[in-house]
């Protein structure tokens, strides 16, 4: 199963070793990710869950299961998730990513000062982490502190030039300055080196003002 690049058939063979060994919460655990992967999170909620009845001190589990619960579009699920990533951060308190999924939780509950923290939590345990730094830049892009978002977008670059949606936070940052040239400077990097439609969903308020526009439509059009 693990070596299968089939999910469909991933979770066949999955539901098989279960059925052999239902005792084994890592194939439970897999399975909940495969189907997480085709995006059925009720079944994958259902596993995870399933998983935790086995073994309760595995902080990837719970780390997943407060992703997931993050997915399903029903808003009672993000105290789900809220509670899931506080025993995750139980079992590790030196997870930089718990931190960061920590962090994008209490942003969707509108807790983004403690959203912060968490992020300075996990600068404190690596500085040299570049996605905890694009995540601060793009909170604090959000907060209005501009400034402060322009030294953790330029530390980020600094660390990893090769990812797209850094210099998409970059231009982010410039266009909620009112600087559009820049704004549209950086994009343009970020298009180059292949940025995906998801890593634009944070700033919808940002592109929702160039929409329109003749010349943001040819950028689009170029890629």
């Amino acid at each position: 199963a693990l070596s299968e690049k089939d999910d469909s058939k991933k979770i066949q063979y999955l539901t098989t070793a279960i059925e052999l060994n239902p005792l084994n919460y890592i194939y439970l655990f897999r399975r909940g990710i495969t189907y997480s992967s085709l995006e059925n999170y009720s079944k994958a909620i259902e596993d995870l869950n399933g998983a935790l009845k086995l073994n309760k001190n595995d902080e990837t589990i719970f780390l997943s299961l407060s992703n997931i619960y993050q997915y399903t579009n029903n808003n009672s699920d993000l105290n789900n998730a809220y509670n899931a990533i506080k025993k995750a951060l139980d079992l590790n308190p030196n997870n930089v990513v718990t931190y960061r999924i920590y962090s994008n939780i209490l942003d969707k509950m509108d807790r983004r000062q403690e959203a912060i923290e968490m992020l300075n939590k996990a600068i404190e345990i690596d500085n040299n982490d570049d996605n905890t730094l694009n995540d601060k830049a793009d909170l604090l892009r959000r907060l209005g502190d501009v400034e402060n978002a322009y030294k953790c977008i330029y530390r980020a670059i600094e660390i990893n030039p090769r990812k797209a949606y850094y210099f998409a936070t970059f231009a982010e940052i410039y266009a909620s300055k009112g600087e559009i040239s820049e704004f549209y400077f950086n994009l343009n990097i970020a298009f180059s080196l292949k940025l995906k439609d998801e890593d634009l969903y944070s700033a919808k308020d940002i592109y929702e003002k160039f929409k329109n526009e003749e010349r943001f439509l040819k950028l689009l059009a170029r890629y």
